[in-house]
């Protein structure tokens, strides 16, 4: 059963009338917070708010105010946290500096002898791989001439057929020449 107390507002008083607040007991004691229930809250935050939100007036002005408040304070957070940032991201000043070790004798003459047996096995390396590549590429021209030996001795084999055979049709031609020669004169006195 709803109570006739008022609930006071920022803007004002709203009557019971406007809002339903869940009473407690029989008469108007305070609200007795084992009875308040998850939906009488509920329903309580929605009418205060529709009752707030009834209260309110606004006038073409306010929009302006409004607009004008909220950039102002933009431009101060904005200003602010130029400030903070300056503040907190001062860069200290580093300085390197290199400490000069010298090694000892001992160190210096196994770090050169090490130095000298890698160049060592380097040039042994590369001294292998070139007599590699040498000896590859002697075998590749070596196969690239005999390639090419054999086929110069087959075109040369094939040029010798056909020259043989084209003399032998010349010398077939030149016979019946001879013998159209020989019926010629011997027509013609």
């Amino acid at each position: 059963m709803p109570c006739a107390r008022p609930i006071h507002l920022a803007a004002g008083l709203v009557s019971a009338a406007t809002l339903r607040v869940p009473a407690a007991g029989a008469k108007d004691a305070a609200l007795d917070p084992r009875s308040v229930t998850t939906q009488n809250v509920s329903e309580f935050a929605d009418q205060l708010l529709i009752a707030m939100l009834a209260e309110i007036q606004t006038t073409p002005d306010d929009f302006w105010k409004f607009w004008c408040i909220i950039s102002s304070l933009t431009a101060v957070l904005a200003s602010l946290s130029q400030i903070i940032s300056l503040f907190l991201n001062r860069k200290e000043r580093r300085e390197v500096t290199f400490a000069f070790d010298p090694a000892s004798k001992e160190e210096f003459d196994k770090h050169a002898a090490r130095n000298e047996q890698d160049h060592r096995d380097l040039f042994a390396k590369i001294g292998g791989v070139e007599r590699g590549g040498i000896a590859r590429t002697d075998a590749i021209k070596r196969e690239i001439e005999a390639k090419l030996d054999h086929k110069f001795d087959e075109f040369a084999r094939e040029h010798n057929a056909s020259r043989d055979k084209l003399h032998e049709r010349i010398n077939q031609i030149l016979q019946g020449v001879a013998r159209l020669e020989g019926r010629v004169t011997s027509a013609n006195p």
